[in-house]
């Protein structure tokens, strides 16, 4: 019996979860995460990594749980005293409290038993490769951060720690603004890291011409190269598109159900004015069937039948 073909796989999208944690979460992916990491540090003022310590993927869990479930990281990586995790989310729903939990978590589980400070504790970084519609749409940056702040009551000024930090990169901005690879992006790592993600990889041209400006971007092609050709991603990838298929068709035809729904509510309000019409015209017996007909919009059978009702009820 010959031997079945894999149906091949042209573009994986790298932020597909399994593909992912493949190119960034693997002990191969250090320097390449490094750099990533680095360049949106840079963006956004955070002291840049020197070395990663460790770093672990395949959906890492900690103890813990909300709704029964563990919290899981993409790729949760520590260096120095920093606990970091990496995420690709797709949908931006509760991305607050699901990053707070996340940070509290790795803050947990990253602090050493019998500390005589509290200086000791960890700085916790949660950054955020959002593909979806931008959460701050009013801003022209792709890329915000934030920290824990609180207001004391008697005093005026805010007190804020970088303990625990927030990075949002919101990838679909740069997916609008460009759609070519330009001279722009080159010139910005960071932005040639979110245009690879979100458009490049798609293009070997691009690729190419990204990772031959920026030292960081160079393994790119090797580990993206790794995923897609791990059977296991292209099962996982083929799956996830039946899923999205599927769930597309089927808010496709919720939209249309209720569509109708709508009209038939429509068309069962007009159809209840006429008839009321109708009878307010019987009622005063000014009119004859035909006319009421006319009047109210309806055939004078409907009027006739409307009339037995009305007498009957005198």
């Amino acid at each position: 019996m010959p031997e079945s073909k894999q149906k091949p796989v042209n573009h994986i999208d790298p932020l597909f979860n399994e593909a992912f944690i493949r190119i960034f979460g693997s002990q191969s992916s250090r320097e390449i995460t490094k750099g990533l990491l680095n360049s949106i540090f840079e963006h956004v003022g955070i002291d840049l990594l020197e070395e990663i310590d460790e770093i672990s993927a395949e959906h890492t869990s900690v103890e813990g749980s909300v709704n029964c479930k563990s919290p899981r990281f993409d790729v949760r990586l520590l260096s120095a005293n920093r606990a970091i995790d990496l995420e690709a989310q797709c949908y931006p729903e509760d991305i607050e409290n699901r990053s707070l939990f996340y940070a509290s978590q790795l803050m947990v589980a990253n602090t050493r038993r019998g500390l005589k400070s509290y200086k000791g504790i960890p700085q916790v970084i949660i950054v955020t490769l959002l593909n979806d519609e931008a959460l701050f749409s009013d801003s022209e940056s792709f890329v915000e951060v934030a920290g824990m702040r609180w207001t004391a009551e008697e005093e005026p000024q805010n007190l804020t720690s970088s303990r625990i930090l927030f990075v949002v990169v919101e990838l679909e901005k740069v997916r609008k603004r460009y759609t070519e690879l330009t001279d722009e992006v080159l010139g910005d790592e960071l932005l040639s890291w979110a245009y690879l993600l979100v458009r490049g990889y798609r293009n070997k041209k691009d690729v190419s011409e990204i990772m031959s400006c920026h030292h960081s971007i160079e393994q790119f092609a090797e580990l993206y190269g790794y995923a897609v050709g791990d059977p296991e991603v292209v099962k996982a990838y083929d799956a996830y598109q039946s899923a999205e298929l599927e769930y597309q068709s089927r808010q496709d035809y919720l939209a249309r159900k209720e569509h109708e729904a709508a009209e038939r509510g429509i068309q069962k309000g007009i159809k209840q004015e006429k008839t009321a019409v109708a009878c307010r015209l019987l009622k005063m017996g000014t009119l004859d069937f035909e006319q009421i007909a006319v009047a109210a919009g309806i055939s004078v059978a409907e009027v006739e039948s409307l009339a037995s009702t009305v007498n009957s009820g005198d």
